[in-house]
């Protein structure tokens, strides 16, 4: 269901997709349209409301994306293209190769393949590799955090790492588990470690409510900071609320 709304004298599309879900998500995609996921029987009006109130957030990021070029921003997984991980950039380099696999060298990333022109065989050789480096960066910024958080009664949580579209993060209080978006590996350490412990302070408060918010600054002092730097790089790729 595709709609157009106004937000600072500008039209933009978006559409909505009803979903067994509790809260309102907002993407922005490749070819700068809002993608809606909603909880089912929320109105259009309810969801208008919630984009207005997001409208700041959502021309800004609008703005930026359209400047690094919208869908062109995408990657086709050719030789020359730009990679970030952990914050650094680095040249992608795309090699022939009987052997799939990927692999940093000399500050070059480089993607093996059998069938060089085969983008769905290099995307998926891609989606192994930042699965197989946040398997090995996650589990230590959670290890960070959790010296902060365990200070006010916060136990371990199992550890979970998904390719989540919509989200940076999620957390089941009652099962213990946290679950990280594969994502979340472009970006440095200390904005992984803003994600871990926003979900880490769920395990207190489910919600977020003011008492959910007192007690992240009490573990974070500079989680504000660090969520608006993590806006910024990730260009309006998604919104969780």
């Amino acid at each position: 269901m595709k709609r157009i709304i106004a937000l600072s004298g500008q039209k933009i599309e978006y559409s909505v997709e009803f979903k067994d879900i509790r809260h309102i998500i907002i993407k922005i995609d490749r070819a700068l349209i809002l993608k809606i996921s909603a909880p089912k029987g929320v109105g259009i009006f309810q969801i208008e409301q919630f984009i207005y109130q997001k409208s700041k957030w959502i021309v800004s990021k609008l703005k930026m994306q359209e400047a690094q070029g919208g869908s062109k921003s995408e990657l086709n997984f050719v030789s020359g293209e730009k990679v970030s991980l952990l914050g650094e950039i680095y040249p992608l380099e795309v090699i022939s190769s009987k052997k799939k696999s990927a692999y940093l060298q000399n500050k070059t990333l480089y993607i093996c393949v059998d069938d060089v022109e085969n983008g769905e065989l290099k995307k998926g050789v891609f989606k192994k590799f930042l699965y197989d480096q946040a398997l090995f960066v996650y589990p230590k910024v959670l290890n960070n955090a959790f010296t902060v958080a365990s200070r006010y009664g916060i136990e371990m949580p199992s550890l979970k790492i998904r390719f989540m579209k919509s989200r940076w993060g999620s957390c089941l209080p009652m099962k213990k588990i946290v679950t990280l978006s594969t994502h979340l590996i472009h970006f440095e350490d200390s904005l992984i470690e803003y994600v871990v412990m926003h979900e880490l302070a769920h395990l207190r408060h489910a919600n977020h409510s003011k008492d959910y918010y007192q007690f992240l600054t009490t573990l974070m002092p500079d989680w504000h900071e660090r969520r608006e730097r993590l806006n910024k790089l990730a260009g309006g790729i998604d919104l969780q609320e």
